[in-house]
């Protein structure tokens, strides 16, 4: 065989390989491009619109068809059952759009989400039910329907103190303030003598008059010298009195199903309808109260939610959660409270609270580590529809640790290694808008020893360094002291 028809017959088997290659590679089916592309209000804040694309093949096969949108208020976790009722219907076909009322019989959909199904009837086998045939997507621009389009201003000082007294704080000139609201003190599942009443989609809803009203002294008191409040909402489980009978009674239906009964903080169970209502309930109550610039109450449209989310063991207990699950919940907890919040104020702004363990190899319980938990919850951002959130460092630590250099050395988050968060944020994928999303440090406490001379003044040396260090980066708008517990330890 000459070189001439080798060379012939060499080409020949490549082109056929290749051939066959495609063949095969095609013979796994892609999944339709089928999404919703856009859910907005309406220049007025009174309808809602949706749009969506299907691909041909999907249209080819479901001709004549009809796609149904269905409104969601529990995550999407499994499937859909088949006696939900349709907002609305229409034919598949390229291109569909929908538009629907905001409010349906005194509720509000501002914080549900949006899918698209088809009908799949009932057979021996399964029961009737709806198949989604998109992902969930939220409303992207609550803020349509907000009467404070006020800028939300911070503060040229990082200097923050956590829940503390308020005059004592005007009085060191704090910039910031962060106060803890208990879910589980402010929310009454009954109606008890004085207690606040809000009625949200229908229901009405009662709060604590007492919380409520310490809660008005102190950011009235605040706003009015100058600090700007941040709330941090935490579900703890209530006290017992004397006689072992709980200080305020026990909502069961927000508590995780096994959630362990002595830990420091717990997830809202955001798959139970009726826990919902109480948090949209929350949300509504605390956005309309605090939301409006001079008002009677004062002012705090920042919301951090929950506490060092990334760990579902110590302060978001989900008692038999696992890491999927609980990370979808949160990730709708804090878009609940998002679009509640937008929704009164144009500029409220809503942060993530993780913990300073940094990777995700640590060991600890059920510790996710921060960068993982962020990408997931990027993720799950972005499959809703990309929306406006922030983040809230915990920086706990012991005096010496606050020095490492790196968290390949060391697991958690340092001064030294705070440029591996900020570098994150700065990347492409985590820009909001074009700008990086805002970072605050909710809790700056680190330890040290009062029977050692040296250490107390490492302790005090390092408060100092790290002041230095976070507020010099620039990045950081507050840094939250903790002063409500002590940073000492004999």
């Amino acid at each position: 065989m000459t070189k001439f028809l080798r060379s012939v017959l060499s080409l020949f088997l490549t082109f056929l390989l290749c051939a066959l290659c495609l063949v095969s590679c095609s013979g796994q089916k892609e999944p339709y491009e089928t999404e919703i592309v856009s859910v907005k209000l309406d220049n007025k804040g009174e309808n809602i619109k949706i749009e969506a694309t299907f691909d041909s093949e999907f249209v080819n096969e479901h001709k004549g068809e009809k796609v149904y949108l269905l409104v969601l208020n529990t995550p999407y976790t499994g499937r859909l059952g088949g006696t939900q009722s349709p907002a609305a219907q229409t034919k598949v076909k390229d291109k569909v759009d929908f538009e629907i009322p905001l409010y349906e019989n005194n509720s509000t959909r501002i914080a549900s989400s949006f899918v698209l199904a088809l009908y799949s009837e009932a057979t021996e086998s399964d029961p009737a039910s709806y198949v989604p045939v998109t992902g969930e997507a939220y409303i992207s621009n609550p803020e349509k329907t907000a009467v404070n389009t006020s800028e939300v201003r911070h503060s040229a000082s990082v200097k923050g103190i956590t829940d503390y007294d308020t005059e004592r704080s005007v009085y060191l000139g704090v910039s910031h303030m962060l106060i803890e609201v208990r879910i589980d003190k402010v929310l009454s599942g009954e109606y008890r003598k004085g207690a606040y009443c809000h009625n949200h989609n229908g229901v009405t809803y009662f709060f604590d008059r007492e919380e409520i009203d310490l809660l008005d002294e102190k950011i009235k008191t605040a706003t009015d010298n100058g600090i700007e409040v941040y709330l941090q909402f935490i579900l703890g489980m209530p006290k017992k009195d004397e006689d072992g009978n709980f200080e305020y009674e026990m909502t069961d239906c927000l508590y995780c199903p096994d959630a362990d009964a002595d830990k420091s903080g717990y997830m809202i169970n955001m798959t139970n309808t009726e826990a919902v209502g109480y948090v949209r309930a929350l949300f509504d109550f605390f956005a309309s109260r605090y939301s409006v610039k001079d008002g009677e109450h004062g002012f705090a449209a920042n919301f951090v939610i929950g506490k060092n989310a990334n760990g579902y063991s110590e302060y978001n207990n989900a008692g038999s959660w696992d890491a999927e699950l609980y990370q979808t919940c949160y990730s709708v907890l804090v878009r609940t409270a998002h679009n509640i919040l937008r929704s009164y104020c144009q500029n409220g702004e809503v942060y993530i609270s993780v913990s300073n363990i940094w990777r995700n190899d640590t060991g600890y319980g059920n510790e996710i580590g921060a960068k993982a938990f962020l990408n997931k919850f990027l993720s799950n951002g972005f499959s809703g529809g990309n929306f406006d959130w922030n983040i809230s460092l915990s920086l706990n630590s012991a005096s010496d640790a606050l020095w490492t250099e790196s968290s390949e050395a060391y697991p958690n988050i340092t001064v030294n290694s705070f440029h591996e968060l900020t570098s994150l944020l700065s990347s492409g994928e985590y820009l909001y808008g074009d700008e990086s999303r805002k970072l605050i440090v909710d809790e700056l406490k680190l330890t040290g020893n009062t029977q050692d001379v040296a250490s107390l003044q490492r302790m005090s040396a390092s408060y100092a360094y790290a002041y230095y260090k976070l507020s010099s980066d620039g990045k950081v708008n507050a840094v939250f002291y903790d002063c409500a517990s002590s940073s000492i330890t004999d």
